[in-house]
């Protein structure tokens, strides 16, 4: 008896296992269909490292965490490869110089900005090239998406005056 309810324990683990949810859930291949329609911001994060070259030995300056709320944002990206954005949020800096103690502080960042995009489906980019106040600017690859949000991401390395800043960018756009 004690064999029998074993096989029977043995049988139902090894079924269970074989079972997998990922067969369940369907794959959605990313399309410019994504991202078309009207959508508000859900989240955007920022970190930016500020570094300099002294003495052939990189050294960091300052790291800036920015993240934004409060959002009251129309974007649209239209069929005929158009976008139009406006609107205003608050930003949250917290700055931290190397070997000093961070500040904190916010703005409301307002802005109202059009263009054209394109999207390449087989390396998941979007380029946006604006016309007006530059609040997408370039290209951004789109790291998640679903049927009803998507997030872009860039990277961007600038030199100012033997300055590098390293920035990382995310938005993520949620349907209307």
């Amino acid at each position: 008896m004690k064999l029998t309810k074993s096989l029977i324990v043995i049988c139902l683990f090894v079924s269970f296992l074989a079972c997998s949810e990922k067969d369940d859930i369907p794959t959605i291949r990313f399309s410019k269909e994504i991202v078309l329609g009207s959508f508000n911001i859900r989240s955007i994060n920022e970190e930016i490292e500020a570094t300099v070259i002294t003495s052939d030995v990189e050294v960091g300056v300052s790291k800036t965490k920015n993240r934004a709320d409060t959002f009251e944002v129309n974007f649209s990206l239209n069929n005929d490869n158009t976008y139009t954005v406006s609107g205003k949020y608050r930003k949250i800096s917290t700055v931290t110089p190397t070997g000093k103690s961070s500040e904190t502080f916010a703005t409301i960042v307002v802005f109202n900005d059009s263009g054209t995009f394109s999207v390449n489906e087989n390396e998941n980019t979007v380029t946006f090239s604006a016309t007006t106040d530059e609040f997408l600017n370039g290209t951004y690859l789109v790291v998640d998406f679903d049927e009803d949000a998507f997030t872009l991401q860039k990277e961007t390395v600038t030199i100012d005056n033997q300055i590098t800043l390293t920035s990382d960018l995310e938005i993520t756009f949620v349907s209307n």
